[in-house]
């Protein structure tokens, strides 16, 4: 069998269009794959990390039935986490962190927002530190400050992660913080 210049530039040329076709395909997939996903970066309580032009650390979380507020407790019906979080905005210029950006994901991939009113009541000064909740929280430039956020979960909740969403406070990928419940 004789295979003429002709032949072969066609075989060539459907051998790229193949190759072609498996480059688009594979694309497709993959954006397919990552559509609505952002690259995420994970630590646990106690470590600190850089998202945007903040550093955040968690110094504690904790589960609660009942807040206690400067004036006493307040009664709460459901299941509270309590996060005490340090912020540092290491940008020269002043940073608000938006509340939005911040919730506490389960296991099963419900997702909670802080609640503005029970945040509120754990603002206080403690040891003659301020204690800011997160609705309150600007920064001027290289501030650090202690803030606090109250989550409503469902009582039977597990695999608590807080998880900042990066896209929201200028950076490329999500910050997953596992608290530890």
């Amino acid at each position: 069998m004789v295979v003429t210049k002709r032949g072969w530039r066609v075989f060539a040329i459907f051998v790229v269009a193949l190759v072609l076709l498996a480059l688009i395909a594979g694309a497709a997939l993959m954006l397919k794959r990552g559509a609505g996903q952002q690259a995420s970066t994970s630590a646990a309580t106690g470590a600190t990390v850089s998202l945007g032009t903040v550093k955040w650390h968690v110094n504690g979380a904790f589960r609660a039935q009942e807040l206690n507020g400067p004036e006493g407790p307040i009664k709460a019906k459901g299941s509270f986490i309590v996060i005490d979080m340090s912020l540092t905005n290491t940008a020269n210029s002043k940073t608000t962190i938006d509340p939005a950006a911040v919730a506490i994901v389960d296991k099963d991939k419900h997702v909670w927002q802080a609640d503005k009113i029970a945040t509120a009541s754990q603002a206080r000064v403690y040891n003659g530190e301020p204690i800011l909740s997160l609705f309150q929280a600007t920064l001027a430039p290289k501030q650090a400050a202690r803030v606090t956020a109250v989550f409503p979960i469902g009582a039977a909740s597990s695999g608590l992660t807080l998880k900042i969403a990066g896209a929201k406070v200028g950076a490329k990928q999500d910050l997953l913080i596992s608290i530890g419940f």
